[in-house]
């Protein structure tokens, strides 16, 4: 399981009573929402959306877990709004769990790293076992939750479950199977939004919460075109400068280990397929692009014809 943050705006008197939290107690709740994307990620971005309405929905709490993370929306000092009653001790000394029930998800993993998470607070807060409650104990309106453990779904009860977090406290170290993840920069999230790793549209909307917007600035910024080499002012044919880029060729191009025509062929590249460049060299009649490969030997591979100042059309892309 990953552990990681993904924080909501503290609003006092909005979506919560403040940084008041006095951690007596540890209160399991599972979320009720069985449907399919109603995972971690889906209730933390909704409790960050829930502060931008003018009337804010009066629920927050701690953290959210499903079967492969667990998401913190709010720090342990913050009394959230979970447990049904009112400014008891409930809501304003106890740190709230979800545990998610989509039906797209494995819900005895769910229940497995809700126990895991719950080990690690009530270790980490100093808080008794004994003070880990459901949100039923605390609800003056009794409200059945968490619903699916209180009638023991897939062989999970309350007592079950108290074993399991028992269970996971008694390891050296509690946090086995946990990892713990230091959260990424908005350039690591943008690499790996090219890679493809966070999928498209709502899909990536929905991963990337409240870090969407800068993420996919930044996405669009490494997608801007970068300016092809164009003529540089008294150069000549034999002139080199330091420039770097990407280049996507349009077919395939023979590349050789020194910037002529006559030098020994390396390697190819083809359509599809891209390199980066740092250097440029307008030599033998043609623009070459002077690139580091695998194996730490410098190589060229041209990329337009030049002669005598004029430019010929591209071979391709050039970011």
């Amino acid at each position: 399981m990953i552990i990681r943050q993904d924080l909501a705006p503290v609003l006092p008197g909005k979506n919560c009573f403040g940084r008041m939290n006095k951690k007596k107690f540890l209160v399991i709740h599972q979320t009720g929402n069985a449907a399919r994307g109603a995972n971690a990620q889906m209730h933390a971005t909704y409790q960050i959306n829930n502060t931008k309405y003018k009337d804010p929905r009066e629920a927050s709490w701690h953290w959210q877990v499903d079967d492969k993370e667990a998401i913190q929306s709010f720090t342990h000092d913050v009394s959230c709004y979970h447990a049904s009653d009112g400014s008891g001790d409930g809501n304003m000394h106890s740190i709230a769990i979800e545990g998610c029930i989509n039906a797209d998800g494995d819900y005895k993993k769910s229940v497995e790293n809700m126990a895991r998470l719950a080990a690690k607070i009530l270790k980490d807060e100093n808080i008794s076992i004994m003070n880990m409650k459901q949100h039923y104990d605390f609800a003056r309106d009794k409200k059945n939750c968490p619903a699916q453990i209180r009638s023991g779904k897939d062989g999970i009860d309350w007592n079950k479950f108290v074993q399991m977090v028992q269970g996971y406290i008694n390891e050296k170290p509690i946090v086995a199977g946990i990892k713990v993840e230091k959260p990424k920069t908005d350039k690591e999230l943008a690499d790996e939004v090219i890679k493809g790793i966070h999928g498209t549209g709502a899909e990536r909307k929905a991963k990337l919460g409240s870090r969407y917007d800068a993420v996919q600035k930044l996405v669009d910024e490494m997608f801007k075109p970068k300016p092809v080499p164009k003529p540089v002012a008294n150069k000549t044919v034999t002139d080199t400068y330091k420039e770097s880029g990407t280049f996507y060729p349009n077919d395939t191009i023979i590349v050789r280990n020194a910037p002529s025509t006559s030098a020994t062929i390396v390697a190819r590249y083809y359509k599809g397929e891209h390199v980066k460049y740092h250097t440029v060299h307008l030599k033998n009649g043609y623009v070459w692009l002077q690139y580091t490969r695998g194996n730490g030997q410098q190589a060229h591979i041209p990329c337009r014809t030049y002669s005598n100042g004029k430019y010929g059309t591209l071979w391709g892309t050039i970011k």
